[in-house]
C-alpha cells in the first residue's frame, strides 16, 4: 500500500473549525489500512467488471444495478436509485448528532473504440471507460465498505451520503447527471437551505499524478462543462469555386486557431479549458463546399 501524500496547491482550509477537528487515531487508521487491504481485489474485480462492460450516460441501468447489488450485499441503506437511468443515493448511518459528509463518483463511459491490446478491455465496439469512473465507482464502493464497518464498531462519527452519479460526461446524453442528482437531494433534504450535508466531496483519477498522491485546492480544482455550439451558413458551391465563395472549412480553421491563441494561456494556467472536439458539415459530395456547417466548444 502506498503512503499517501498531500500535494497542495494554493492555501487549503478545511470546513471543519481547527478547535473542534478530532485526529484520527492511530488504531482505527491502522484498522482502515488493514481493511483497505482486505477489500483491495474485490474492488479490483468490480473495477475490471465495470470497465469491461461500460454504459453511456443516461443508459447506466446495469451498472446501476450491479452498484445497488454489492451495497445490498453489504448492508448499506439505499435511499433512491434508478436515477435518470442508473444513479444512486445510499448511506451509511453512523453515531447521532455528528455531521454528515457526502461522497461522490460518477459512472458513465464515453463513446470511444478502446484498444484491442488493453487489458481488462471493453467488450462493447465504440464504448469504453477513458476517464477513470470505473475506478472511481469502485473507490466508492471499497470506501463504503469500511465505513459500513466502522459504523457497526462504533467509531463513524456522524453520516456518510454515497453519491453513484450518472451522466457526468454528457457525451451522450446533454441532460446533466449531476444536476438530476442535487435536484434529487435538495427534493429528500439532503441539500439547500438547512440541508443535512455539511461537506461533500468529489475525486478524479490523475495519470500525471504519482502513485500515493493526493492534490487538493481551495477553490475550483475541476470545473464541470458545459457547450458553445457556433453555427454558419453560406451559400456553398462546387470546390471549383473555393476561393471565390464562403469556404466554412477555412472559416472554421481561422476560427479554431484564433480561440486556441486566447484560450491556451487560460489552460495553462489551470483556469479554463475552451476547444472544440467536432465539427459537422453538410453535404456529401468530396467536391462540394458546404452550405452549412456547425462546431461545438467545450467550455
Amino acid at each position: 500500500m502506498p503512503n499517501f501524500r498531500i500535494k497542495s496547491f494554493g492555501e487549503f482550509k478545511s470546513p471543519v473549525e481547527q478547535d473542534s477537528a478530532q485526529e484520527l487515531d492511530a488504531s482505527t487508521l491502522e484498522y482502515i489500512k488493514a481493511e483497505l487491504r482486505e477489500v483491495a481485489p474485490e474492488m479490483e474485480g468490480f473495477y475490471h467488471d465495470m470497465h469491461e462492460n461500460p454504459e453511456l450516460g443516461g443508459e447506466e441501468v446495469e451498472t446501476g444495478k450491479r452498484i445497488g447489488a454489492r451495497l445490498q450485499e453489504m448492508g448499506v441503506e439505499i435511499l433512491k436509485e434508478g436515477i435518470n437511468g442508473g444513479g444512486l443515493i445510499a448511506i451509511v448511518r453512523g453515531k447521532e448528532g455528528g455531521p454528515t459528509i457526502a461522497l461522490r463518483a460518477d459512472m458513465d463511459a464515453l463513446p470511444i473504440q478502446e484498444r484491442a491490446e488493453n487489458s481488462p478491455r471493453s467488450k462493447k465496439d465504440g464504448v469504453a471507460h477513458m476517464c477513470g469512473h470505473d475506478i472511481h465507482t469502485a473507490s466508492l464502493l471499497g470506501a463504503a465498505h469500511i465505513f459500513k464497518d466502522l459504523a457497526a464498531q462504533e467509531k463513524l462519527d456522524g453520516d456518510v451520503v454515497l453519491v453513484f452519479q450518472p451522466s457526468e460526461e454528457k457525451a451522450h446524453q446533454k441532460a446533466s447527471g449531476a444536476s438530476r442528482m442535487v435536484a434529487r437531494l435538495l427534493q429528500m433534504g439532503y441539500m439547500g437551505e438547512g440541508g443535512k450535508i455539511d461537506a461533500f466531496f468529489g475525486a478524479h483519477v490523475m495519470r500525471e499524478m504519482p502513485r500515493g498522491t493526493v492534490n487538493v485546492k481551495e477553490g475550483v480544482q475541476l470545473a464541470s462543462s458545459g457547450e458553445v455550439d457556433i453555427k454558419l451558413k453560406t451559400k456553398g458551391g462546387h470546390i471549383m469555386n473555393a476561393f471565390e465563395v464562403p469556404n466554412l472549412h477555412l472559416i472554421f480553421s481561422e476560427i479554431t486557431m484564433r480561440l486556441s491563441e486566447v484560450f491556451k494561456p487560460l489552460y495553462e494556467k489551470n483556469e479554463a479549458l475552451v476547444a472544440s472536439a467536432r465539427t459537422a458539415y453538410g453535404g456529401t459530395g468530396y467536391n462540394v463546399l458546404p452550405a452549412e456547417a456547425k462546431a461545438t466548444w467545450v467550455v
